[in-house]
């Protein structure tokens, strides 16, 4: 199959969740399709070559300030401000002529900002990628840095959000709870589930040292879930932990630490490591790994690093959601504040418990979660939706059959 994706940022891993999730899956797709990306980039950097192989042609588009006049007229539309900001022509430029010179069998959209790239009448179908549902991560995804937005980017994000799923031919999504929301606003929507993967060659377990009595919770700091988890940890868990064991150490890591997180560093035996260059160093030395979060996006893909360098991990039901994980039998998962600090308790003082949860953990990574696995689903919604646009008569789903010409009329 040959496959178009137009994406908003450079892609590689580590940049941030969801272009680590996009270059990821391109990775291993381009194994059974030939990949042309075009990406729109506001930064004059290059992407490493080994983050290319994957492409049999890539197009980075320098990004451009949009006129003041522009941003004038435009200024009371419906569009959110950051997405306001990307001025499109160019790379609608360079999608008409690639379509003209090579022929795709699907457009794979990275974001939903890209819908207007593509031609108006345009008859290959699209697959929308949708990692996240917060307006705010949608929007960090265009700027690519988190910041704090206004009520009315939020408010007009969402709408866009919401309109974007009726424009695509299919959408695949990382979570059930997505795919549920999808359809409860567009029942006619072809939904696809693509579950969160991570890099099994990169997250491993290198000699673990298991430092005795030290608790790490990593995430990103910048991120409000995170924060809020942080602190409902440290204030309504930590001081019983200790008065169980003062011994017990607790590492918050992670990027973006604000002044209320850093303050944390003033408690007993709380240290804040912001501005790790691999957090890996420190996941290794730890004697257990905990996600107290009970809401946010994209954390169970911070779950799977942990379960893929062999840790004991203690988690809240929404930081697992849509993982293939056991309670008790490669991971423990506390529903209650009294729940959490027992399971956290018991694998501190248990080191063979430790290790057999940190062996079935990263056996339950090899066997769902790694990269060559997930893409697996991807190719499998590739192929679904290339087959309705060829033969929409038969099509099991009935968006496909009417999107082409919806698209072809209205324009995306």
């Amino acid at each position: 199959m040959n496959i178009l994706n137009l994406n908003p940022g450079i892609p590689g891993p580590g940049r941030n969740e969801c272009n680590t999730r996009t270059f990821a899956l391109l990775e291993q797709v381009a194994k059974e399709c030939s990949i042309t990306a075009v990406v729109l980039s506001d930064k004059k950097e290059t992407p490493a070559v080994e983050h290319l192989q994957f492409c049999d042609s890539y197009y980075q588009i320098q990004q451009k300030r949009i006129s003041l006049s522009a941003f004038i007229r435009r200024k009371f539309s419906k569009i959110p401000p950051a997405i306001l900001q990307l001025n499109l022509k160019a790379v609608q430029r360079t999608v008409a002529n690639l379509m003209k010179e090579k022929k795709f069998d699907l457009i794979h959209c990275g974001h939903a900002s890209m819908l207007p790239a593509i031609p108006r009448h345009c008859e290959v179908p699209v697959l929308l990628q949708q990692d996240c549902q917060s307006p705010e991560l949608f929007l960090a995804q265009i700027t690519q840095k988190k910041r704090h937005y206004a009520e009315q980017e939020i408010r007009t994000a969402s709408h866009f959000i919401k309109a974007s799923w009726k424009k695509a031919d299919g959408i695949f999504v990382p979570t059930r709870e997505m795919h549920d929301l999808i359809l409860s606003e567009n029942p006619e929507a072809v939904v696809f589930i693509v579950q969160p993967g991570v890099d099994s060659t990169f997250y491993v377990n290198r000699g673990s040292i298991n430092a005795t009595k030290t608790i790490v919770l990593p995430g990103a700091l910048n991120q409000n879930d995170t924060c809020e988890a942080i602190q409902e940890f440290v204030q309504q868990m930590w001081g019983v932990l200790q008065g169980h064991d003062p011994e017990l150490r607790l590492f918050i890591v992670g990027e973006g630490a604000s002044a209320d997180i850093l303050k944390l560093n003033q408690l007993k035996n709380i240290f804040v490591a912001t501005g790790v260059d691999d957090s890996r160093k420190i996941i290794k030395e730890a004697t257990a790994v905990i996600f107290p979060h009970h809401q946010g996006e994209l954390v169970n893909m911070h779950v799977l690093e942990v379960l893929s360098q062999s840790k004991a991990v203690v988690a809240t039901p929404q930081a697992v959601a849509d993982l293939n994980v056991v309670h008790g039998q490669n991971i423990f998962i506390a529903e209650t504040i009294d729940d959490f600090v027992e399971q956290v308790l018991k694998l501190t003082n248990d080191e063979f418990l430790r290790r057999v949860l940190g062996v079935q953990a990263r056996a339950v990574v090899d066997a769902h979660h790694a990269w060559d696995i997930v893409a697996k689903q991807l190719l499998r919604a590739y192929k679904s939706i290339s087959a309705s646009a060829d033969h929409p008569e038969t099509s099991p789903f009935p968006a496909a059959k009417t999107t082409l010409q919806a698209r072809g009329s209205a324009g995306i």
